[in-house]
């Protein structure tokens, strides 16, 4: 049974944009993926065919017993008060356990506890192997993203689901998270649709949908293979462009030539009805010939350049044109080497055991690595002075500023616009506007209102934000290469390298890493 089937699917925004007309697509892959540039559409097509947001036109029959996993954790997310146990509904099982084990007879507690006697050993079993801590009364608001991330995914993959929709799936996730994650997918005996932008999970599926502004094309086989099949029909498509180009040219030249070959003509006559030297009804009638001559090239020049026109734009269609982010990070260049930060035997709260010693300076890029849980963004919580240290010195000499990884700097419910205005007050209207363009905000585009735009397209913003604030602050930046599709990451990466100001940067990628041209490396 297909997990989704969809007819005729189109999708107007408020705006008037339509982000995709008359879709139709039946999946039926046990393996598949959806892919495609920020702000496609993806996540929003998931969400018509879940039924959260109303096509325009279409129909969708979805599947009942289908799981989701959302790449923000908005749905069902652990509140500040929710225990492990509650987040994953057990905590009456493991209640009426405690009782039971302290005296309790009452047969209610035996029959919530049912068969499940070893229920806590099995769940502190589970939670070790997803390098969480064994202790399910913890609040879940003391987990990091990727531990959140595993845990979620955990229990979707064991809910009796037999469907699974994951839309980005290994974001927050470390290396091992994301081999934990693979074992997961080849394992799990239903379907599964992932939107990813992973290359080592899209390499575990075996269908490819791949949406554009021109619809949704399908790629039977593995990732490394679509991504061959694709650049090869690109390049093919940019000959054939190439040669309808030298097509028009060539008939530029050839039209261009005939007019002064006519022209060299018309003078030729005019000098001899000067000269006298032919009869003038010779003349008039050669100048007939030449100009009803002249005119029928006109006209044939026309219709071949109205046909090459044609066959050029029909071309130009097919292209998947790449929108180029310019990721404008503000900096200012000194020579100064002034001490930043200054952390001694820093004790975190949550994370490792082991004390942080970081010094950093004007200029320098750092990289914050550690697995999932070791306290990245702990320690960025304490530089920023939201948590304090358990023990040990800290000495800032310059303002903070972060980006996380749920974009809490954005206000979902105000425009794109109205959040760099905002947010970086030295900036004009125009300047705005003119930065927002260089991220693919054009024109009345600026008005969109947050909530509506890719996970891409919010950490676009919030890079705009973060590096455009006075005085050039420390930017501490927790994944800002989630979210972000290969050349929008290949950008950000750029941009970062060129930029002048202190740096500290929370990845699990080591090609981007390697791209920013990292100084120094903490390792928690």
């Amino acid at each position: 049974m297909p997990i989704f089937k969809i007819h005729n699917l189109s999708l107007q925004l408020s705006g008037g944009d339509a982000l995709f007309h008359n879709l139709s697509w039946n999946l039926t892959a046990s393996r598949a993926a959806l892919v495609g540039r920020n702000g496609i559409g993806k996540s929003l097509l998931i969400k018509v065919i879940r039924g959260e947001i109303p096509p325009t036109q279409g129909d969708v029959v979805c599947h009942t017993n289908i799981g989701y996993f959302t790449q923000h954790h908005e749905e069902k997310s652990p509140t500040s008060t929710l225990t492990i146990a509650e987040f994953l509904g057990l905590s009456a099982n493991l209640h009426a356990l405690d009782a039971i084990s302290m005296g309790s007879c009452d047969p209610k507690d035996f029959a919530t506890v049912g068969d499940n006697w070893l229920l806590a050993e099995q769940l502190k079993t589970q939670l070790n192997a997803l390098n969480i801590s064994t202790d399910y009364w913890q609040h879940c608001r003391s987990l990091s993203g990727g531990q959140l991330a595993r845990l979620k995914l955990w229990q979707l993959f064991n809910a009796n689901h037999q469907a699974l929709i994951l839309d980005e799936p290994s974001n927050h996730l470390d290396l091992q998270g994301k081999r934990w994650l693979i074992e997961q997918l080849l394992s799990f005996s239903g379907a599964i649709l992932i939107v990813s932008h992973d290359p080592l999970l899209l390499q575990e599926m075996t269908e490819i949908y791949e949406l554009t502004p021109h619809g949704l094309t399908a790629f039977s086989g593995s990732y490394h293979d679509f991504l061959e099949h694709k650049g090869r029909l690109e390049q093919a498509l940019n000959q054939q462009i190439n040669h309808m180009k030298r097509e028009q040219r060539k008939l530029q030249l050839a039209t261009q030539t005939n007019h002064e070959k006519a022209q060299q003509r018309a003078a030729q006559g005019n000098a001899l009805r000067k000269q006298g030297s032919q009869a003038k009804v010779l003349l008039d009638a050669k100048k007939d010939h030449a100009s009803a001559n002249t005119k029928r090239q006109k006209i044939t020049a026309m219709q071949q350049h109205a046909k090459l026109t044609h066959k050029a734009n029909l071309l130009l269609a097919k292209q998947t044109n790449t929108v180029l982010t310019h990721f404008a990070l503000q900096s200012h260049v000194t020579r100064k080497r002034k001490t930043l930060i200054r952390a001694l035997q820093l004790q975190l709260p949550y994370g490792t055991q082991s004390t942080v010693d970081l010094v950093v300076r004007e200029g320098e890029k750092w990289h914050i690595s550690a697995n999932n849980g070791a306290g990245k963004s702990t320690l960025l919580n304490v530089l920023q002075q939201k948590i304090p240290a358990t023990s040990g010195t800290l000495q800032l000499n310059a303002t903070t500023f972060c980006l996380d990884q749920n974009y809490q700097l954005l206000k979902l419910n105000h425009s794109v616009l109205d959040n760099l205005t905002s947010l970086c007050p030295t900036l004009s209207i125009s300047e705005a506007r003119t930065l927002l363009a260089g991220i693919g905000f054009k024109k009345d585009h600026v008005h969109t209102i947050t909530m509506h735009i890719s996970g891409g397209q919010k950490m676009k913003l919030a890079m705009l934000i973060v590096s455009h604030q006075p005085n050039q602050p420390i930017l501490l930046l927790d994944e800002p290469d989630n979210h972000l599709d290969a050349d929008a990451k290949h950008q950000l990466a750029s941009a970062l390298r060129h930029y002048q100001g202190a740096i500290l940067l929370v990845s699990h990628d080591p090609a981007f890493i390697a791209h920013v041209n990292i100084d120094h490396t903490l390792n928690l």
